[in-house]
């Protein structure tokens, strides 16, 4: 079944996942998945977000942390998928390993990178275990939506900074 935005949580959608027996679902970079979608997902829906949660909640996840001097908060979460955008409980975080002269396109894409391999090894331990281990994310942090982001903010990255916010 092709998916965009517009029929993520379609009816069409919703009867595709239904009429099929899932154990485990991953999604990244889809948008918003609403209740009708999320009660027929699997009880093991997990969100792989670009951003660390709780600090860095909703979009450009890795942008923020170079925006507020803090590249070493860029990296991924793997979290339940729930109705509140990136509040679910967290199964895994990581943060790439940060050099000198790395931008933020580089750290973001080693982070990336990393995650990707990661589903790998989730999916082995989920076929050997057949669980996952989940912890509550706390209700803190800050949230982003898509119209906090300016062309400006990316200025002062590359044009004051260089883009060596990780220097």
């Amino acid at each position: 079944l092709n998916v965009n935005l517009e029929t993520l949580n379609s009816f069409e959608t919703i009867q595709f996942v239904k009429n099929k027996n899932f154990k485990l679902c991953f999604s990244f970079g889809i948008g918003v998945v609403r209740k009708q979608l999320l009660e027929v997902l699997p009880e093991l829906s997990i969100n792989i977000h670009t951003g660390i949660t709780p600090r860095y909640k909703g979009d450009a996840g890795n942008f923020w942390p170079f925006y507020f001097f803090e590249p070493n908060w860029a990296g991924v979460t793997f979290h339940k998928l729930s109705e509140k955008v990136d509040d679910g409980a967290i199964l895994h975080q990581l943060t790439p390993e940060l050099k000198y002269n790395d931008g933020i396109h580089d750290v973001s894409c080693k982070a990336v990178i990393k995650a990707s391999n990661d589903v790998l090894k989730i999916i082995d331990y989920f076929n050997i275990k057949k669980e996952l281990k989940f912890i509550k994310s706390k209700d803190e942090g800050r949230y982003f939506r898509s119209r906090d982001f300016l062309p400006i903010h990316l200025k002062s990255i590359y044009d004051y900074y260089d883009d060596k916010i990780v220097n």
